[in-house]
């Protein structure tokens, strides 16, 4: 891949993505949206590369929807990238992948806890429904919950758009359709509406670590699970951001990340 590329690695989680991440902040009314935006960038750039390693053994990426991703040292104390691997198996109607690359860090990786090791491993759970979906009421993205409501979901509340779907697809190079198409989300077995697309799960995973960034003294690790898709419809989401940097739809105050901190294994 060229240097030239918006999806090299050199640029992913610099320039581009940070630039869909500061219109959000921006936009949302966060103090400083510039420096936030970039720790939040840079701190997701390893699962960015990650995934743009393994896109060409992924076939189709049409309707795959991520599960997990979880950011640690390498194994060993490994100076040189292992060739990407992946684990698939069939179970419940879903083909679960596993997937795991290895990404030299380098100035663009500011995630604190990890800013002493020198190659990462990224691990991305993906998903894919095989057998079509069950016809279930649609969980719509338009809704009156604001934060704080039921008492589940407090913190920094952000508003996204159905184009910041679409800007952070061409920064990334993640253009599944259910990010980008209404209905697409909804036809690979999400619980969305019709006119609905769906955020990226580590576009809100950037979010999450530029307003409520980890502290340096935690352990050295990330660990993302995406227990439920943001549902983006023509009027946009709210997305609440609480102080553990777990996300929360405003719409319902349903947990859409679940952000960790982990050890070393």
């Amino acid at each position: 891949m060229s240097a030239s590329s918006p999806t090299s690695p050199e640029l992913v989680g610099l320039r581009h993505a940070q630039e869909v991440i500061e219109g959000i902040l921006t936009r949302s009314g966060v103090d400083d949206a510039e420096a936030d935006a970039r720790q939040g960038a840079g701190a997701i750039a390893p699962a960015l590369v990650a995934l743009i390693l393994i896109r060409g053994m992924i076939v189709p990426w049409e309707g795959l929807i991520h599960r997990r991703c979880r950011i640690t040292p390498a194994p060993g104390g490994a100076a040189h990238p292992a060739p990407p691997r992946t684990r698939r198996t069939i179970r419940g109607g879903w083909e679960l992948i596993e997937v795991t690359a290895e990404v030299v860090v380098d100035a663009a990786a500011r995630l604190p806890p990890l800013a002493g090791a020198p190659l990462l491993q990224v691990h991305h759970g993906l998903a894919r429904r095989l057998s079509p979906a069950p016809r279930s009421a649609p969980r719509s993205s338009t809704g009156t919950a604001t934060a704080g409501e039921g008492g589940t979901a407090v913190g920094r509340r952000l508003h996204l758009s159905a184009e910041d779907a679409i800007v952070w697809a061409g920064a990334t190079g993640d253009d599944n359709p259910i990010h980008l198409h209404p209905g697409a989300a909804r036809r690979a077995g999400l619980g969305t509406g019709d006119a609905d697309v769906v955020a990226h799960g580590l576009l809100l995973a950037a979010l999450s670590l530029g307003v409520a960034p980890p502290a340096p003294t935690e352990p050295a690790g990330l660990d993302l699970l995406f227990p439920a898709a943001l549902a983006v419809g023509p009027t946009g989401a709210g997305l609440i951001v609480d102080d553990d940097g777990s996300c929360w739809s405003a719409a319902g105050a349903r947990r859409v990340l679940r952000r960790r901190s982990t050890g070393l294994g």
